[in-house]
């Protein structure tokens, strides 16, 4: 479950295949499908403007635009990043900067391996908060 002022987001199988949904928090009811094709993993924006959400295959992260202004509205999903992402049994394998700029994810890199390849890399950065 993941927590916010207007509501609760999180996925579940009652369709028969996992979609992300958000009910409304801390009176819990008026449940809302946000997701279109299955989804799972969802996390809000810092601002509360936007809640992403992986797709089940955990190849594309998708974004919904909401407007809490007049009540809840959900836009409709589109893709904002499409990739070979890590899969962690069920866990979020990204996050958002607290100012909803940048993102952070894990990857399994590429599906195409050579002799010249370069090898993995790993870039550790300590105390990045520090530096906002």
């Amino acid at each position: 479950l993941v927590p916010f002022q207007l509501g609760i987001a999180y996925q579940s199988n009652r369709s028969g295949g996992f979609e992300v949904y958000v009910e409304r928090f801390p009176d819990l009811g008026g449940r809302g499908l946000i997701s279109t094709d299955g989804g799972i993993l969802p996390l809000w924006s810092p601002d509360g403007r936007e809640l992403f959400y992986m797709t089940p295959d955990q190849d594309k992260l998708m974004f919904v635009s909401i407007d809490s202004e007049t009540g809840f509205t959900a836009g409709a999903p589109e893709v904002l990043f499409e990739g070979n992402f890590f899969q962690f049994f069920s866990r979020h394998t990204y996050d958002i900067s607290p100012d909803g700029q940048r993102f952070v994810m894990l990857t399994r890199g590429s599906a195409e391996t050579t002799e010249d390849a370069a090898p993995l890399e790993l870039i550790v950065v300590q105390n990045w908060l520090a530096e906002h």
